[in-house]
């Protein structure tokens, strides 16, 4: 039998991941990552290796995940590893942001890294704030398990919640609705509330060119990474990562 239909046999009878996905990246993989918001942030490969590694050996990650999973039978077959949302807290962790905007939470695997690595910049005294938009009012049960006072989840479509924002936003991640069309209405709203030097992520990048056009014609960089999962059906998604050009 080949490996991937192997694995996804696995996963359907197992059924602890609905929507999302999660796994270890393949060593290369990792590497690549580290290299990749390392030249999006222009700060050294160690230095943001470093920060992955430090999300990677969490104990309050994994005291979430356990605590999580202890109420939730569906996630139970599952260590829900954050896969490319390293990359995220890596970014996080090196720019400093006084505002992270995430549309799309579920679970909160992906806010779960942002608020650890607000977190940690907090304790080194750059304090952040963490807004996360769903239209589940249950979104967002992972960063309730350890009470982050700095983590607002707004509850609404998107684009409302967006528009309500009175913060600049440092950091943007768009996880919310797929579709071409809502991500690009997304993108076009979030833009009058970024600061200056914001970075805006898309968790979409590898299968739509929104960031990429929309990049393009704001006179913005975009760089892309391609994630490549550790014994895992999944092939994989992405960070398009959309950065000012001067």
């Amino acid at each position: 039998m080949l490996p991937g239909l192997s694995q996804s046999l696995s996963w359907a009878f197992r059924k602890s991941e609905d929507s999302n996905f999660y796994y270890d990246l393949t060593d290369v993989n990792y590497r690549h990552l580290g290299h990749f918001i390392a030249t999006a942030t222009g700060n050294s490969p160690s230095e943001i290796f470093g920060y992955m590694d430090e999300l990677k050996n969490s104990s309050r990650y994994a005291e979430a995940v356990a605590e999580y999973r202890s109420k939730n039978r569906a996630q139970s077959g599952t260590t829900m590893q954050p896969g490319r949302r390293l990359g995220w807290y890596a970014l996080i962790r090196a720019v400093k942001p006084k505002v992270v905007l995430e549309t799309g939470v579920h679970q909160g695997v992906g806010a779960l890294a942002i608020c650890l690595a607000l977190e940690k910049n907090a304790a080194d005294g750059h304090v952040g704030s963490y807004f996360g938009t769903d239209i589940n009012k249950k979104a967002g049960g992972l960063i309730a398990e350890l009470g982050f006072s700095f983590a607002n989840v707004l509850i609404g479509d998107s684009i409302d919640s967006i528009n309500q924002l009175t913060e600049r936003v440092d950091v943007y991640i768009s996880d919310s609705d797929h579709s071409v069309g809502y991500e690009l209405d997304e993108l076009n709203i979030a833009s009058l509330k970024l600061s200056k030097s914001a970075i805006v992520i898309s968790d979409n990048a590898h299968v739509a060119d929104v960031l990429e056009q929309w990049s393009v014609g704001l006179d913005r960089n975009f760089l892309f990474y391609g994630e490549k999962p550790k014994n895992h059906w999944y092939p994989g998604g992405g960070i398009g990562l959309s950065s000012p050009s001067s």
